[in-house]
């Protein structure tokens, strides 16, 4: 507790005690008596008051005080590491996206070179049949494949 406060805890009982008399006769004189007799009396009360009170309020205290600072370390962490991780995910699913459309790119070139291959294969053969006919029309003989 202050000094204010406890200057006007006091000034707030009298007044509703005494009057407006007597609390001007206060008003004068407390700060008087307060400045004279307060001093002292915390000096010698405060060291017995710290030493039986602290480790009482501490002990209590303490352990909320921590907790609370707990929570608030943790929620930051948690914060923090949902963020990165929100990031890292967002990172590998665009790296995915891009793999994904990669592949899709060779898969297509891959189908359509089977494709087109399949369909040389055709009219390789188609060429070898009129080849054939033609050679057979003009009484022609063929030399045979080497390969």
């Amino acid at each position: 507790m202050t000094e204010d406060q406890f200057r006007r805890i006091i000034n707030e009982e009298v007044t509703r005690a005494v009057g407006e008399e007597v609390t001007k006769a206060l008003e004068r004189e407390l700060p008087k008596v307060l400045e004279k007799q307060l001093p002292a009396a915390l000096e010698k009360q405060l060291p017995l008051v710290l030493e039986k009170q602290l480790p009482l309020v501490l002990g209590r205290e303490m352990p909320k005080i921590l907790h609370k600072e707990l929570a608030v370390f943790y929620g930051q962490v948690t914060h923090y590491v949902d963020k990165n991780i929100k990031d890292f995910r967002t990172e590998v699913k665009r790296d995915h996206d891009r793999i994904y459309t990669l592949l899709d790119g060779i898969a297509g070139r891959l189908t359509s070179d089977e494709q087109e291959r399949a369909a040389l294969g055709h009219e390789q053969k188609r060429h070898k049949g009129w080849i054939k006919q033609l050679a057979h029309a003009t009484e022609t003989k063929l030399r045979p494949d080497i390969s």
